[in-house]
């Protein structure tokens, strides 16, 4: 997805872009904009102050307090940043100035996972415990669809992550439910559920740049790399045991 100008964030984990300069990272209920030790700016010759070693040393460029509960997703498209949290919305800011755009609030519980359309027209979402997504337009927040896949078995069916194929055609959900599901994005029709052998609750799921193949991780920690079209399992990184909470 990185080709397309979006990228996600999982929590508690920094996204670095413009070429290395700066970041950003979520805690609490804000969000804010780091410029990374080490780097230094084409006005400045003052050398960067030197951290300990496993150390990162910050300075927030610009911090976003919209939210009113700790901030769980974050996605970034273009000049446009979108993040979710404990106070069930979705905000769409400007990532220059920190400007609200917008603000959705058509879930009911935590928002887990978001994810851009690659034309940034969009913004599919995904929530805990109610095994329900919702597509919106990412202009006006009018609801376009909603997918209830996830909910066709019982227990916990929490969405743990979204993921738009690079071409803009599909989606990939996975769940605790021990699913990924790839639906259409357009008209939300189920195309294929992926399930491990044996069954295990699943963290998250990328797409490979061409739209082919889906990277999804069980929360016993391993990777599983399957055919998007078929589901059938091309490969499998063993895990250790313990969740795997990003891929990319």
């Amino acid at each position: 997805m990185k080709d397309q100008g979006a990228h996600r964030l999982s929590r508690r984990t920094i996204l670095i872009g413009l070429a290395g300069l700066a970041g950003v990272t979520a805690a609490g209920g804000a969000i804010a904009w780091l410029k990374l030790a080490g780097s230094t700016s084409a006005q400045s010759n003052h050398p960067q102050p030197t951290a300990p070693q496993g150390v990162i040393v910050t300075t927030p460029l610009l911090t976003y307090r919209g939210h009113h509960a700790p901030v769980t997703a974050v996605a970034w498209h273009d000049t446009r940043i979108a993040s979710g949290g404990g106070d069930h919305t979705v905000q769409v800011w400007n990532a220059n100035t920190g400007a609200p755009l917008l603000t959705y609030s058509g879930h009911t519980d935590i928002v887990t996972a978001l994810s851009w359309s690659p034309d940034g027209r969009k913004i599919v979402v995904g929530a805990a415990h109610t095994g329900f997504i919702q597509v919106w337009d990412a202009s006006t927040g009018a609801t376009l669809l909603t997918y209830r896949g996830h909910q066709q078995k019982t227990g916990d069916t929490s969405i743990t992550d979204v993921a738009w194929s690079p071409n803009g055609q599909w989606i990939a959900s996975s769940s605790l439910d021990d699913s990924v599901q790839i639906w259409d994005s357009a008209t939300g029709a189920a195309l294929l559920t992926y399930r491990t052998d044996p069954p295990a609750a699943m963290g998250t799921a990328e797409w490979s740049p061409d739209s082919t193949r889906i990277a999804a991780s069980g929360m016993a920690g391993a990777v599983h790399i399957f055919a998007a079209s078929t589901g059938t399992t091309l490969g499998v990184l063993p895990g250790n045991g313990s969740p795997t909470i990003a891929s990319q």
